[in-house]
């Protein structure tokens, strides 16, 4: 769920909402929405794909986005939530069971409207997105796993992409640079140079090969760039680096 990664945002209201099961349409909106689903169920349709949301689940609703609902029944608490987008987001849901307290205190606070609870709300719904990405991580990794062992196999081919990369896990490119992002904190592709560079390092170190050579072999086809990233990545040239090993 890319709304994990926010950092900064106003909680508007929290509520308890009940719906019968009905149709609508919404519109654009001038707040974005977090609804934990206590019961049954709806199915979102957007520009850009549909998504069901269960009990259990969290579903994340930007502002920017119309939809149409399809609910049969439902019980959600809600948070109306105040925050810049970075991205064009579409509606993202995820498995949020174990959250449940958390949502349900968050409800009782913002209702009683004690010294302080806005405040507290802020930090509980901080909780739950940390509690989620961690949930998420770890779903992420096990869905990119395949693509993780061939780029440790693969790495050194100069025509490995990212939309190899993603085929192995049946997503497309777009999906999969966020899954691995969400595991590992990185892109695919900076981490794909990340370990070129970190073969070249040890090639350079053995004497054995010309900076040129050592690119090649890690799978850089342009030794204008590779002497590029080097540098960037680790301060000095290959050339003067492989100079501090070999005499």
């Amino acid at each position: 769920m890319a709304f994990t990664d926010y950092e900064s945002f106003r909680i508007l209201n929290i509520a308890r909402i009940r719906r019968k099961g009905r149709k609508s349409n919404t519109v654009k909106r001038d707040w974005s929405s977090l609804g934990f689903r206590l019961s049954g169920e709806s199915l979102f349709t957007y520009d850009g794909g549909q998504i069901r949301a269960d009990a259990g689940s969290i579903t994340y609703l930007p502002r920017s986005l119309s939809f149409r609902r399809e609910s049969e029944g439902e019980e959600v608490i809600v948070v109306h939530l105040d925050c810049h987008e970075k991205e064009n987001l579409g509606i993202e849901s995820s498995d949020g069971t174990a959250l449940r307290p958390i949502f349900e205190e968050m409800v009782t606070l913002w209702q009683n409207k004690a010294s302080g609870y806005r405040h507290r709300c802020q930090a509980l719904l901080h909780l739950a997105l940390a509690r989620l990405s961690e949930g998420e991580a770890d779903r992420a990794q096990d869905v990119i796993r395949p693509a993780v062992l061939y780029l440790d196999q693969h790495f050194d081919d100069p025509s490995l992409t990212v939309e190899t990369l993603s085929s192995l896990c049946c997503v497309t490119p777009e999906y999969f640079r966020r899954l691995y992002r969400r595991a590992y904190g990185t892109s695919p592709r900076r981490a794909l140079v990340e370990k070129r560079l970190e073969r070249a390092c040890l090639l350079l170190q053995s004497g054995d090969y010309t900076v040129r050579e050592a690119s090649l072999l890690c799978g850089f086809s342009d030794a204008k760039y590779f002497c590029a990233s080097f540098s960037r990545r680790f301060g000095i040239p290959p050339t003067a680096y492989k100079r501090k090993y070999v005499r």
